[in-house]
C-alpha cells in the first residue's frame, strides 16, 4: 500500500488508523478520533509506574486544532484531578519545531518556551520542569457536565468534587449555549 500523507508535518497515516477513523460518524455528528505523538515515561526498578508526560508535535508554528484543545484539554483535566501534586503525571506540551530536520534545527518551542535542541534532551530526561500546557475553559466545560447530570438526578453531590467553577457559571450550567460559550473561552496558541 502506497504511504498516504494528510498533514503538513507529512506523518504518514497508518491504514488501520485510517480505516478506524473512516467508520465513524462524522466530526459534525458529534465524533472525535484524535492521535497522540508521544508518551514519555521515566522509571526505575524503585519506581517502576515513575513519571510521564503527553507531547503533541507541530510543525512551525502549527498550534492545537479545536477538537485536539477539547480532547486532550478533558484527557489532562482528569489527569490533574487524578495527580493534584503532578508528582506521576507532568503534563501536557505542545512541542513545535521549526525545521522538520532534527539534525538541521536549531531550537524548538515547548509551549511557548524557547528550547536549544541540548536542552530539548535534558527536559525530556525531566532535568528540570517548563510549565504545562494551560487549557483554558476545559475545567468548567467538564464541571458544567457533571452538574448537569447532577441536576437530572443521574448522580450524587458526592461525585462532585471539583472546585474552580464560579457562581455565574454554575447558574448557567443547564443552558445548552453554555458548553459553546466555555469552548469558545479556550485560549488558542
Amino acid at each position: 500500500m502506497k504511504p498516504v500523507f494528510r498533514h503538513p508535518d507529512k506523518f504518514q497515516l497508518l491504514p488501520w488508523r485510517e480505516w478506524l477513523r473512516n467508520e465513524l460518524p462524522p466530526g459534525p455528528k458529534g465524533w472525535v478520533a484524535e492521535d497522540l505523538d508521544l508518551v514519555v515515561r521515566k522509571y526505575s526498578l524503585e519506581d517502576p509506574v515513575g513519571r510521564f508526560m503527553l507531547i503533541e508535535l507541530k510543525h512551525g508554528g502549527a498550534s492545537l486544532s479545536k477538537s485536539k484543545l477539547m480532547t486532550f484539554g478533558i484527557i489532562d483535566f482528569l489527569l490533574r484531578q487524578a495527580d493534584p501534586k503532578r508528582k506521576i503525571y507532568r503534563g501536557y506540551f505542545l512541542l513545535q519545531y521549526p525545521d522538520p530536520n532534527p539534525e538541521s534545527c536549531t531550537h524548538v518551542i515547548v509551549n511557548d518556551e524557547v528550547l536549544s535542541l541540548g536542552e530539548l534532551k535534558q527536559w525530556l530526561k525531566f532535568d528540570f520542569e517548563i510549565p504545562p500546557y494551560a487549557f483554558e475553559g476545559v475545567e468548567n466545560l467538564v464541571i458544567a457536565k457533571k452538574l448537569q447530570k447532577l441536576t437530572l438526578g443521574e448522580g450524587s453531590i458526592e461525585e462532585i468534587k471539583i472546585e474552580p467553577l464560579d457562581q455565574e457559571s454554575a447558574i448557567e450550567h443547564l443552558d445548552q449555549k453554555t458548553t459553546a460559550v466555555l469552548a469558545s473561552k479556550i485560549r488558542k496558541r
